[in-house]
């Protein structure tokens, strides 16, 4: 197994920590209704901290496949959500995209 790192930057005009909360808080309701492709994101094991393991199921050429995520670290203050992905009839595609 190897390690992926991904890190984006883009300006916005909404606060910081307005972004934060939709995208690592909000996300497993707001992602679903914005992004056509993702149908939903259920929480499959623990209380969305840390070590929380979430199920996506996306809609991707017609084809329905899932990608387990596992929340590594929440850091408020900082604004930081750290996840990997360990499983999931989707992840090959998602390492593909990756690369």
């Amino acid at each position: 197994m190897g390690v992926f790192t991904f890190e984006d930057e883009h300006i916005s005009t909404v606060a910081p920590a307005k972004l934060y909360k939709a995208f690592a808080k909000d996300s497993d309701t707001i992602i679903p209704k914005v992004v056509e492709a993702i149908q939903s994101i259920e929480i499959i094991e623990g209380n969305g901290g840390p070590g929380t393991i979430k199920k996506l199921t996306v809609l991707e050429g017609g084809k329905s496949m899932y990608v387990l995520h596992k929340v590594e670290a929440i850091d408020e203050a900082n604004l930081g959500y750290n996840y990997s992905l360990i499983g999931g009839s989707g992840l090959e595609h998602y390492k593909k995209n990756q690369i």
